[in-house]
């Protein structure tokens, strides 16, 4: 079956997370992505080989020296086959070597031409420099992060800001693809991930204000809600928010009086009362193993499922059975997380190991001149 991006050709500035991730996605899709890269070092995260594989999977890899005219000179003649650009780079940068939009579209004027950057394109902010907790704080995210009674945790586990932004950027430039097959034009995405951010806070903004603007404390704590510790010591995950799954709990862990408690009667009034309601549930919980729990939860129609760490999720049932890794070695990590939407008449790339430093040098440097082969 052909892939749906199959014949779409794109040029990938990008380093580390968010493009990478971004045309990685365009990828398993059957888009052809060329990553340009330092020559010698490549991607700063070619350093960590699970980590550079995790976003480069289904790319092909030239090194260019973009402070060489010549090879400049060569990147030019590639962008005239090319559909899409993607750059990470820091406002500027682009332009000093001659390859920002408005260079870029004069070469090709039909290019989907997308920038990543921090805080965007334009405003005050344009060139300073950041990192994922940068963007989080900035956007708002990050003051609602952590120990609802604690300040801010810029620990939060997953790049929240790199990825959202990725998403974005995937979704602007199949947006603009679908636009130039409509009108014929290309199109510049101006894609800040500190913006990206800020859209995934509006349900929270708006649950804010829904709440009568309340502290940190009071907003993130909520009742019969979170993860809790059972008698062998491991983490069960608990999401009885509606009121006939609170029900259920009551009913699963003996506790039914909870029912007949004013105070426990509805979703806003359990998570205002909190810190008494999950103690006791905490309390009830640690009588007996998470094995025994999962399966009254299962019985008893309560959310509910394990606190997973990252050596386990190999071995999860429903992962495995939804086909979710594929490996590329047989190292501990060697595997990829594959695509992770199901589809009845659309195919996805099968996944492969990332390109070698330059792997692809030759396949497009053979008519041109400029591009060194190693």
């Amino acid at each position: 079956m052909t892939l749906p991006l199959e014949g779409i050709k794109i040029l990938d500035f990008s380093n580390l997370l968010p493009g990478p991730f971004c045309t990685m996605t365009l990828a398993d899709f059957g888009a052809e992505i060329i990553k340009v890269e330092r020559p010698h070092t490549g991607d700063f995260t070619r350093r960590n080989k699970r980590m550079f594989n995790a976003v480069n999977r289904n790319k092909k890899s030239i090194t260019v020296d973009l402070k060489d005219e010549q090879e400049i000179e060569f990147i030019k003649q590639m962008i005239k086959e090319c559909d899409v650009l993607v750059e990470g780079f820091r406002p500027g940068v682009m332009a000093r070597l001659g390859l920002d939009y408005q260079e870029v579209s004069k070469i090709n004027n039909q290019i989907i031409y997308c920038s990543i950057s921090g805080f965007g394109q334009t405003g005050p902010l344009r060139t300073v420099p950041g990192h994922d907790v940068n963007y989080l704080a900035l956007s708002g995210a990050l003051s609602i992060s952590g120990d609802p009674a604690g300040p801010p945790a810029p620990w939060g586990g997953v790049q929240v800001a790199d990825l959202t932004s990725a998403m974005y950027a995937v979704t602007s430039i199949l947006a603009a693809l679908r636009n130039r097959d409509l009108n014929g034009q290309g199109d510049f995405i101006d894609v800040s991930i500190t913006d990206t951010v800020l859209a995934w806070m509006g349900p929270r903004i708006a649950s804010y204000y829904d709440q009568g603007k309340p502290n940190k404390e009071n907003f993130l704590t909520t009742g019969a809600y979170g993860a809790f510790e059972t008698k062998d010591h491991e983490y069960i995950a608990l999401g009885s928010l509606e009121d006939h799954f609170f029900e259920n709990l009551c009913h699963s862990i003996g506790r039914t009086e909870l029912l007949n408690e004013e105070k426990y009667k509805t979703w806003p009034l359990r998570s205002q009362n909190a810190k008494t309601l999950n103690p006791i549930i905490e309390e009830e919980l640690l009588k007996k193993p998470l094995a025994e729990w999962l399966e009254i939860f299962d019985k008893n129609d309560v959310p509910s499922c394990k606190v997973n760490e990252i050596g386990e999720l190999p071995q999860v049932e429903s992962f495995i059975e939804r086909d979710l890794f594929e490996n590329y070695g047989t190292g501990e990590g060697e595997y990829f997380v594959k695509y992770p939407v199901k589809f009845e008449n659309l195919s996805v790339q099968s996944p492969k190991e990332a390109a070698k430093l330059g792997e692809n040098n030759s396949e497009y440097s053979k008519n041109l001149k400029g591009v060194k082969n190693t």
